[in-house]
């Protein structure tokens, strides 16, 4: 059997853009960070969402379907 090469060559910093180190050029590096960015925030979101809707049944609260 083959053994896997599994060591860490480089880390990216946590504020530097990954788009970039990976070659992109600078102008789509950027787009791409910023979308990437955005749907972490829309995932955040939609998670707190759910959690709280999760939290109001577990305690019995009614949850108007406006809201869903």
């Amino acid at each position: 059997m083959n053994k896997v090469d599994a060591k860490i060559r480089h880390i990216t910093k946590r504020d530097a853009n990954v788009f970039a180190e990976l070659g992109f050029p600078p102008n789509e590096a950027e787009r791409y960070l910023a979308e990437s960015r955005a749907q972490i925030e829309n995932t955040r979101c939609t998670q707190d969402s759910v959690a709280g809707e999760v939290d109001a049944i577990g305690h019995g609260t009614v949850i108007p379907n406006k809201i869903r």
